[in-house]
């Protein structure tokens, strides 16, 4: 194969060679007429110089005209491989292949213009919200060797845009922050500098080879806000529930101390002090139960994962209520095994279905319970046929509850024990008619 390529011709010789072949008949002709006839030597040399000049010259410019355009297609494409897109050909003819070829060119190469504009704008674009945004971004290639970190990663570090280049993960101390999984939070990377930041991290290609993103976002202040917060409705909360009980417990002491400081009370004034020491009791037994309520929320255990089947479940949940009867539609309760807390998933479907039942009574309807299966998640519905809620923005709401005696803990224990199994609750007004739905969504395992 090497020798016969070495052997054969490259097109442009052929073009020379085909453009000098096509003269040869005519040359060839001329001299033979030449011959035939009964000519002097003058007539001879001066036919076959002519002939001969005009066989030479049309060959060049044949060859001129094919061999000059390709190789300006050809610089004109060499020129668009390094970048270049200042060339530009000036024979454009739609009715003629060469035209047509240099127009295709010049199109290619005001398109490919375009596209580089619009990248480079686009990566000044990104390079700009990189370097302005507060979450550290930083890049590292296969052997784990810093690319890019923008400024809010240089602050972070304590390193300078020179210094920070071309340094290992591991002396930088963000070994462990590529290792940890998405959405974790970790300490700072400096053992001396205090924070939290929660980690985002992702996989790109440059070159073939796959190149790791990390991003750090300082949630610590968002922490302290929240915690703030949480705070906050904890103290307005148990103020509220403070004052409701020592104003009437004031004003009974109040009362009670000027029927005891009596020498002789009479009956009523004996009865009197003993109703009023009772109202104390039950004020302070109300603040008992709050209380107990409150550390019940607070005490939640992390859910005991292992098999659970639902139906059994929720027949035994279903069996407890007989008026209204609480129904399992059979067309949508196929069997299904969970991997769950069985106390405290049995804990939140009590709750929701309590609360169906005590709508439904309202009127005299009915609760039904169904579930489904949803590619890799479990759907289950709790429906009634109860009024419907009324402020669905209160729902979720600790101690929060519209009916007379309610605790207000019911639906918010039972969505943390349904988020604490990685799954969501949610309640909302029926479409379809009056009444309720509680939606749970729990992860099949």
């Amino acid at each position: 194969m090497g020798s016969k390529g070495k052997r054969r011709l490259s097109h442009q010789h052929r073009i020379q060679l085909l453009a000098f072949l096509c003269g040869a008949p005519g040359l060839l002709a001329a001299l033979i007429l030449l011959i035939v006839g009964d000519y002097g030597l003058k007539v001879y040399l001066t036919v076959f110089i002519l002939v001969g000049s005009a066989w030479f010259y049309f060959s060049i410019r044949i060859q001129s005209n094919i061999i000059l355009p390709l190789q300006t297609a050809s610089n004109m494409l060499s020129a668009l491989r390094e970048g270049d897109f200042s060339l530009k050909a000036n024979y454009l003819n739609d009715e003629d292949a060469l035209g047509q070829l240099m127009m295709e060119i010049n199109m290619l190469t005001d398109v490919l213009s375009e596209h580089r504009m619009d990248a480079m704008e686009a990566h000044a674009l990104m390079d700009k919200v990189i370097q302005e945004i507060d979450a550290a971004v930083i890049t590292f290639d296969p052997e784990c060797c810093v690319k890019l970190a923008n400024e809010a990663a240089r602050r972070l570090l304590g390193i300078g845009k020179e210094q920070i280049t071309h340094r290992y993960a591991a002396e930088l101390n963000l070994d462990k922050a590529l290792e940890s999984p998405p959405n974790a939070i970790i300490p700072h990377p400096n053992p001396d500098r205090s924070g939290r930041f929660t980690v985002r991290r992702g996989t790109y290609r440059v070159a073939g080879q796959p190149h790791e993103l990390l991003i750090l976002i300082d949630v610590s202040r968002n922490l302290r806000e929240e915690e703030l917060l949480a705070w906050k409705r904890l103290i307005r909360v148990l103020g509220h529930e403070l004052n409701n009980s020592m104003a009437p417990i004031r004003s009974l002491s109040e009362s009670l101390q000027r029927v005891a400081a009596i020498d002789d009370p009479e009956p009523e004034d004996r009865e009197d002090l003993v109703e009023g020491l009772e109202i104390i009791r039950q004020r302070a037994d109300g603040l008992s139960r709050f209380i107990n309520e409150y550390a019940r929320l607070a005490k939640l255990p992390h859910p005991k994962l292992k098999p659970v089947p639902l139906k059994p479940l929720v027949r035994r949940i279903a069996s407890l209520y007989e008026d209204p009867e609480v129904k399992i539609d059979p067309a949508n309760s196929p069997d299904v095994t969970l991997q769950a807390d069985p106390d405290q998933l049995e804990q939140a479907l009590l709750n929701l279905v309590k609360n169906g039942v005590e709508a439904a009574t309202q009127t005299d309807g009915w609760v039904k319970i169904c579930w489904r299966e949803q590619g890799d998640a479990l759907v289950l519905h709790v429906e009634d046929s109860g009024p419907g809620i009324a402020n669905p923005d209160n729902l979720f709401i600790p101690f929060f509850s519209t009916k007379e005696g309610g605790s207000g803990i019911g639906l918010t224990l039972s969505r943390q024990i349904i988020e604490a199994h990685e799954g969501s609750l949610a309640l909302a007004n029926r479409e379809d008619a009056i009444g309720c739905c509680a939606e749970i969504i729990l992860p099949r395992r």
